[in-house]
């Protein structure tokens, strides 16, 4: 299990946000080193935020608030992604160096 440590305060957050005038949304990450949910607002549909650290994953966009269950089973299965395609990608290097 993932241990989230602002969950509560982010379900609230996103409940009071969103939405987020009329094409706004909320981009959700989660910080691996810390176990804490990240969350950025973006009025329109044209802006959005990448982070260049291997430790924030994407979790999801979202419109409407989520809970605080909804965010649990997200960033279990963005963990579980990240780590599955991070495993794909070090077997695919091994792979290509013994060619």
């Amino acid at each position: 299990m993932t241990n989230i440590t602002n969950l509560e305060t982010i379900e609230k957050y996103l409940a009071e946000s969103l939405p987020y005038g009329r094409d706004g949304y909320a981009q959700v990450f989660f910080d691996l080193s810390d176990g804490e949910i990240i969350v950025v607002l973006h009025d329109t549909a044209n802006d959005w935020t990448r982070y260049r650290s291997d430790d924030i994953i994407d979790v999801c966009n979202t419109r409407e608030p989520i809970t605080a269950d909804r965010l649990t089973k997200l960033v279990e299965t963005a963990v579980k992604d990240h780590e599955y395609y991070k495993q794909v990608e070090q077997e695919y290097y091994k792979n290509l160096r013994s060619m």
